[in-house]
């Protein structure tokens, strides 16, 4: 089953998930960081906003205790642009709170096929993309359950997760 999801559907399932859930991140940038202040105030002097994290690292800290699994593979090409930078940035510290990041080379990445879009593993069952529009703004989301597309996804990923590198390894 294909279903088009709200952006509060979307949260929903993210926020729902039983024990699971597993992203790759495809883009060059996100229009919805790059256009934030923080994001300039980090070019301007290399200062990262934590206060934006608040809710982000206690949510993640939680999720952890519960023993649910999050993770999350950077698709970056190298050198890392300066979005990638600022991102890099910022990640030791959501790693460490649960949201458990690996970096892989888009070279590298000739392994297996995935979809064009980002997408998250649920559980293991769902599919959850993500769509950009031309200037990566976000710009909808859709489910899928497929059986087989979630097996093959699932698959893909974790061959992807093995080859890349733990943040804490990982040097741009």
């Amino acid at each position: 089953m294909y279903q088009e999801l709200s952006e509060d559907e979307f949260v929903a399932k993210l926020e729902n998930v039983a024990h699971s859930r597993w992203r790759m991140e495809f883009q060059r940038y996100y229009a919805s960081d790059t256009t934030q202040p923080r994001y300039q105030q980090w070019l301007a002097d290399g200062t990262v906003d934590w206060a934006y994290y608040d809710e982000w690292i206690p949510y993640m800290e939680k999720l952890r205790a519960e023993g649910k699994i999050v993770r999350r593979i950077k698709v970056v090409d190298e050198p890392l642009n300066d979005y990638w930078r600022f991102t890099y940035a910022q990640v030791a510290r959501l790693d460490a709170a649960g949201d458990s990041t690996r970096w892989l080379k888009r070279r590298d990445l000739v392994f297996d096929l995935f979809p064009a879009n980002d997408f998250y593993i649920l559980d293991g069952r769902e599919l959850l993309y993500l769509h950009f529009d031309a200037e990566l703004r976000p710009a909808g989301f859709s489910l899928v359950d497929d059986a087989e597309l979630v097996e093959a996804a699932t698959r893909s990923f974790a061959r992807a997760w093995n080859m890349a590198s733990p943040h804490h390894e990982y040097r741009p």
